[in-house]
């Protein structure tokens, strides 16, 4: 219980969730984050999902994208501030007779338009996901990173979902060596590390 309570404190000093109950333009969006940034500090923001936010003006759906994007860089690069997105792709199916690949930058409404204006794409794949819902592994795929060198590279890496503890780790959950990122039951290990 204290566990969740420390969580939850965390979580009440640190993260801001906002939901307008109307009007989720762009602009609308930024003014919220700029009096967030003013007024607290933020350092970052997070629009989940995308396909919530409304139009302002009638566009294709990439004119839409690239409108999004320009504002959002702008926004990111005046305020200083990381900018993520949350994009759902399309509905995916399973082709006959082939694996299940992670969704790319086609399976985006706006396609490529996402291609030309995001800095980083990184999807989050469930490759058992028409085989076994209930199997954890995950694959992360970076499918762009605009600055390769200081901003890492392109490939994937494997993780496992403890659904009970909502934990990821890059072992699999039988692994007796099995340790989970930002675990709770490790903050003594960690705050030993920083003392360093």
């Amino acid at each position: 219980e204290h566990k969740y309570l420390e969580a939850c404190q965390f979580i009440d000093e640190h993260i801001i969730f906002i939901y307008p109950e109307e009007n989720h333009t762009i602009t609308s969006l930024h003014e919220r984050f700029e009096s967030l940034i003013l007024e607290f500090g933020i350092d970052g923001v997070v629009v989940d999902p995308y396909n919530q936010i409304d139009k302002e003006v009638s566009a294709t759906t990439e004119q839409e994208v690239a409108n999004f994007m320009k504002a959002a860089n702008r926004f990111a690069k005046f305020y200083n501030i990381i900018y993520n997105i949350v994009i759902h792709p399309k509905n995916l199916s399973l082709p006959k007779g082939e694996d299940f690949k992670a969704a790319d930058m086609k399976d985006l409404a706006g396609g490529a338009m996402w291609g030309n204006m995001a800095f980083d794409i990184i999807s989050v794949h469930r490759p058992e996901w028409f085989i076994d819902r209930t199997n954890p592994k995950v694959v992360v795929v970076t499918q762009k990173i605009k600055r390769k060198r200081t901003g890492g590279q392109q490939g994937e890496c494997v993780y496992y979902h403890d659904f009970m503890r909502s934990r990821y780790s890059s072992e699999p959950l039988n692994s007796p060596t099995r340790k989970y990122f930002c675990d709770p039951d490790r903050r003594a290990e960690r705050e030993q590390i920083m003392l360093w």
